[in-house]
């Protein structure tokens, strides 16, 4: 099992697992959340990749994949900023 200073070296932390506490420093009033927010790309590189992954993963981890994708522009927004 890797040391805690290799995880730290490779990008990876421990995070509390209340998803509360995670976000205790966010600021909990300015923090909305829509999915009119979240649009892909409108490169043409990202509309292949979207439709070719739309056309070849089951429809299930196409899903899901698009979530991560959302969740991950959604906290660049708010934790970058």
């Amino acid at each position: 099992m890797p040391s805690d200073f290799e995880l730290q070296a490779n990008g990876w932390s421990a995070v509390p697992r209340s998803f509360k506490k995670s976000l205790i420093d966010l600021d909990q009033e300015g923090a909305t959340l829509s999915v009119k927010e979240v649009t892909l790309p409108a490169s043409e590189l990202a509309r292949k990749t979207f439709e070719y992954s739309r056309a070849g993963l089951p429809e299930r981890t196409f899903n899901h994949s698009i979530a991560c994708v959302s969740y991950t522009m959604v906290g660049e927004k708010y934790f970058l900023e």
